[in-house]
């Protein structure tokens, strides 16, 4: 059966017109693919290079995707519920309107993406990141810790019990409009001043304090 009946069949086990079916790819290459009309959840796709695939709307929930690397792909309006992308490259793309939630990015790159619209909550993030931009997205309670900072930018995001301990390259992060609530109370940085405020007044919030460089 070729990729696209697999995925179908996937896709009709996860809308219950067909019997269970489990999906599990491993090191292929896939190129300029449409996997808009498929639900990938629960399933295994590891070490898979996508090139220029289009994944409008498409769920990944509890998707296994270790290993892999999304290049010149298309993510808008994806599902990344308790999704494992553990040791995956995103390079060249763009996340619009993502749900992430308790998703493990644990040794990821980030590379030349920008995330908008988007929910990034309650998230381990150990990550390498290089010329990223978060706008208007929910951090709360994602950990940013032991990451590795190129340039990145967070602008009109919202941290609540959102942590950035251990990184390196503290001083190629950028903040623009942020909104950061410590117990129930919220506060207002237009730049980059709420570093300051990250590292002094987060102790008491179940943060530890931050320390910065490796």
């Amino acid at each position: 059966m070729d990729l696209k009946g697999r995925l179908q069949k996937l896709t009709d086990y996860h809308k219950g017109i067909s019997g269970k079916y489990e999906l599990f790819i491993d090191d292929e290459m896939i190129e300029g693919m449409d996997f808009t009309e498929y639900d990938v959840s629960y399933s295994r796709l590891t070490n898979i290079k996508f090139m220029a695939c289009d994944f409008s709307g498409v769920a990944m929930d509890s998707t296994c995707l270790f290993g892999s690397e999304f290049t010149s792909c298309v993510l808008n309006g994806n599902s990344f519920i308790k999704t494992d992308a553990s040791e995956t490259v995103f390079s060249k793309l763009n996340f619009k309107n993502a749900k992430f939630f308790r998703a493990d990015l644990m040794k990821t790159e980030f590379k030349s993406i920008s995330i908008s619209n988007s929910v990034l909550k309650f998230c381990n993030i150990e990550d390498t990141m290089e010329n990223v931009v978060f706008k208007e997205t929910d951090l709360t309670g994602t950990g940013f810790d032991f990451s590795e900072f190129k340039a990145v930018w967070f602008e009109d995001c919202l941290f609540d019990k959102t942590t950035f301990r251990y990184v390196k390259g503290w001083e190629n992060v950028n903040f623009k409009n942020s909104k950061i609530l410590v117990e129930g109370e919220t506060y207002y940085y237009e730049g980059n001043e709420i570093k300051s405020f990250i590292v002094e007044n987060t102790a008491n919030v179940n943060y530890k304090p931050c320390i910065y460089g490796w």
